[in-house]
């Protein structure tokens, strides 16, 4: 909806705004604990896109101890975010603790 308003060409955004805002089952990003130290990004990837999905980008770095490794993970598509949620896999001897972003 276009108008005029005090001079002002007027815009309704709500569908925009609507369309972009994400809930719970939007989301993309997950975060990931429990990851080996000698696990490399490729290592990581690797596992996602074979359990879950394309992912779009990746972040890992290690804890405050350097025990383990954390990883922010972006997929391609929410319903393969939703399904790397779900299953919980083990990875290299570890189960990884698997959430959504924040």
């Amino acid at each position: 909806m276009h108008g005029r308003q005090s001079g002002r060409r007027v815009v309704d955004l709500s569908a925009t705004i609507n369309s972009v805002t994400t809930d719970r089952s939007a989301r993309r990003a997950l975060f990931a604990a429990n990851i080996p130290l000698g696990a490399s990004e490729d290592d990581v990837r690797s596992h996602f896109e074979l359990h879950a999905g394309t992912v779009e980008s990746l972040k890992i770095w290690k804890d405050h101890r350097g025990q383990q490794q954390l990883a922010t993970v972006v997929f391609q598509f929410a319903a393969d975010a939703k399904k790397a949620l779900m299953q919980g896999a083990e990875f290299k001897g570890r189960r990884l603790m698997v959430a959504f972003a924040r």
